[in-house]
């Protein structure tokens, strides 16, 4: 599988069912908790049984930074067809309904500062804890 910083995954990446990209992720991926949760959710790995069991290392949260963000935007990437499904995130999570209504914001402003020299994603980093509050 070839992919650069940036999610660029290839045509032939992306023609994968959709089966197989799942488990290129859980293998491959940069995985974090907001990026699980989403992952979670649209797998249906993520029931009231199983969430009210869950143990205290098992949580559920929305990206904290950009570089959740970031994990988050790289499993979008690699699973396109689950942007139109972050409704399904928010409906099972409340508090990421701030973050999916301004989904395409953030992305334009992670893409906008993902290459900045000093490393730093300050417009994201506020937005996102703006919308956190």
């Amino acid at each position: 599988m070839s992919v650069d910083l940036y999610g660029n995954y290839t045509a032939e990446t992306l023609s994968l069912p959709q089966q197989w990209r799942k488990q290129i992720w859980l293998a491959n991926g940069e995985t974090g908790i907001s990026s699980k949760t989403i992952h979670a959710v649209l797998t249906g790995m993520v029931d009231d049984m199983v969430f009210n069991a869950s143990p205290s290392w098992l949580k559920y949260d929305v990206p904290h930074d950009p570089s959740d963000f970031r994990r988050c935007y790289l499993l979008l990437k690699l699973i396109p067809e689950w942007r139109e499904r972050l409704d399904e995130v928010a409906e099972r999570f409340p508090k990421w309904k701030p973050f999916v209504k301004h989904w395409g914001e953030l992305t334009r402003l992670y893409e906008e500062e993902r290459e900045n020299a000093d490393g730093h994603a300050r417009k994201l980093y506020t937005r996102m804890q703006e919308l956190r509050e």
